[in-house]
């Protein structure tokens, strides 16, 4: 019988034992290294970023990526901007993609036990992301340590299908997706049942199709697990606050000033949810309320509703027939 992979205690076990940390200092900083072998397999590799400041006298925040065709290098490269901006190791599995999930959950060990031995760790600030079937992998990675991982960024998908969020869930969760993007309604969905559980969430919408984010979405992701980790008290930084404050809020009055009712309503009151424990939010969350008042508001909504509706029954209508055409 295979065995378990990447659980709690057996993740506890590695890291209490982990020899001292090598030496990190013979990885270049500030440039993608493609290819860095787990000591532990070598046929585990791992695509790595380290921020141009990295030393290891201080711990710092690591995300964890994952491609669905196991090209770390590509996975890390859409946060390099974010990661040198924020201080971010970024490390993509070269092995883990879609197919048997325990291949992917055996990869994601190994690099997370191999990062671990090597590189200086703030424990409490463990993130993974991933895209599409990547994206899946990084939701049920969180699901399985949920001691462990702090924040996943689901890129073009969400959770797995059989594992949907309870508020028992512990991560914080923000989902990046194009708006031509066949996973577009699932995320969502996914975003207003996050919402109905009170759990921690987020969520981007960038021009395009199914793809890994551009790096201005993926270092909106970035701030808003900064903004996150900071109203649980976690390495604040009340300039990094204002600044990623003001950016959304003007964001949220541009879309204001361009007619785009629901999209600013949301902006505004994700801004209240997000900041209420670092600063006065009263303004936007009063902005929001106002245009929920708005008589276009109601219109605009059952609109969206309804277009995501038919986007639903056409994608119901195309498996159907893709799941006929497999079956004769």
């Amino acid at each position: 019988m295979r065995r378990a992979v990447l659980s709690e205690a057996t993740l506890a076990a590695v890291l209490s034992s982990a020899p001292p940390l090598r030496a990190a200092e013979e990885l270049p900083r500030g440039t993608i290294i493609e290819r860095v072998a787990c000591a532990s397999d070598a046929k585990q590799t791992y695509a790595l970023y380290l921020p141009s400041g990295y030393v290891a006298t201080r711990s710092w925040p690591i995300l964890y990526a994952f491609d669905p065709s196991a090209r770390g290098a590509r996975a890390v490269a859409a946060f390099q901007k974010a990661a040198e901006a924020n201080g971010l190791i970024v490390a993509g599995s070269n092995n883990s993609q879609n197919g048997p999930v325990l291949a992917s959950l055996a990869a994601a060990e190994a690099v997370l036990n191999d990062t671990h031995s090597r590189f200086s760790i703030d424990d409490r600030r463990v993130f993974l992301s991933g895209f599409s079937g990547g994206a899946r992998v990084a939701c049920l990675i969180g699901l399985k340590l949920p001691k462990t991982v702090a924040g996943v960024i689901g890129c073009g998908a969400g959770f797995p299908d059989d594992q949907p969020p309870r508020r028992e869930t512990r991560f914080a969760f923000f989902g990046v997706v194009g708006d031509k993007d066949f996973n577009y309604r699932e995320l969502k969905s996914l975003d207003q049942t996050l919402e109905k559980l009170g759990l921690p969430h987020g969520m981007a919408v960038f021009p395009g199709p199914h793809q890994w984010p551009p790096e201005s979405e993926c270092l909106e992701a970035i701030e808003w697990m900064r903004v996150h980790e900071m109203s649980a008290g976690i390495a604040r930084d009340d300039s990094l606050a204002e600044s990623v404050f003001q950016k959304r809020l003007g964001k949220a009055k541009q879309r204001e000033a361009a007619g785009e009712i629901l999209e600013a309503e949301r902006e505004y009151a994700s801004i209240a949810r997000d900041f209420g424990a670092l600063r006065d939010v009263s303004a936007a969350a009063g902005r929001a309320a106002e245009l929920k008042k708005d008589p276009r508001f109601p219109k605009l909504l059952a609109a969206e509703q309804k277009r995501l509706t038919a986007e639903e029954f056409e994608q119901r209508r195309i498996d159907d027939v893709l799941a006929f055409s497999q079956t004769n």
